[in-house]
């Protein structure tokens, strides 16, 4: 079980990022996600694995975070353009990750 603190600290850290960030289990359960995620329906005890669409998760890149405690990440073509994917370890709680891609529903422009 991971503590309460370290859920108060992802909702102070990830809960106005404007995408959807979960932190997930080492069996993809989502123990809490930010607001966007909550928006979007990804809540407490679902498994990210049964997000839609379910071909999103070709190239899931948790185990290998999990393994490492190293972050990694993996890059496709989105239909608004590139979606960048990262697992994030949590230094002290190898079983936990934080999962978060950008440039899914944003499109982001370029801005001098």
């Amino acid at each position: 079980m991971i503590d309460q603190d370290v859920i108060e600290a992802f909702h102070l850290m990830w809960d106005n990022f404007p995408e959807s960030v979960m932190l997930l289990n080492k069996e993809r359960e989502i123990i809490a996600s930010n607001k966007a995620g909550q928006d979007l329906g990804r809540i407490p005890g679902m498994k990210c694995s049964s997000i839609q669409p379910l071909a999103s998760h070709q190239g899931c890149k948790a185990n290998e975070a999990l393994r490492t405690h190293e972050y990694t990440y993996r890059k496709r073509k989105g239909n608004l353009g590139d979606v960048v994917s990262f697992w994030l370890p949590i230094d002290g709680y190898p079983d936990y990750l934080i999962h978060f891609s950008v440039g899914g529903p944003i499109k982001y422009e370029y801005t001098i």
